[in-house]
């Protein structure tokens, strides 16, 4: 079976997202835009249908869910806490 040994999950707050993808750089694809919605609410709303969806996934199959912001306040790097999920997952 191709299943990973080790899931990880990244979860990310879309409107942090927002903040730093700005609304001049959303294109078709990361909005309902397409059914005549404002990209700046749209965008919001598929991602965080999407990070819903991906989460309950992560969730269903034991993957370890690392919150991207907490992990960068917490060590100042995200990859941190990616890294010592991995490693701990791992040993088990």
């Amino acid at each position: 079976m191709l299943a990973p040994r080790v899931g990880i999950y990244l979860r990310e707050d879309p409107a942090r997202v927002l903040e730093v993808k700005k609304t001049e750089r959303i294109g078709v694809f990361d909005n309902y835009h397409a059914f005549g919605g404002d990209p700046r609410r749209t965008f919001l709303d598929l991602q965080s249908d999407c990070a819903r969806e991906y989460e309950n996934f992560a969730r269903t199959h034991g993957w370890q869910i690392v919150d991207v912001n907490t992990a960068a306040e917490a060590t100042g790097s995200a990859s941190e806490r990616v890294a010592d999920t991995i490693l701990a997952t791992a040993a088990r």
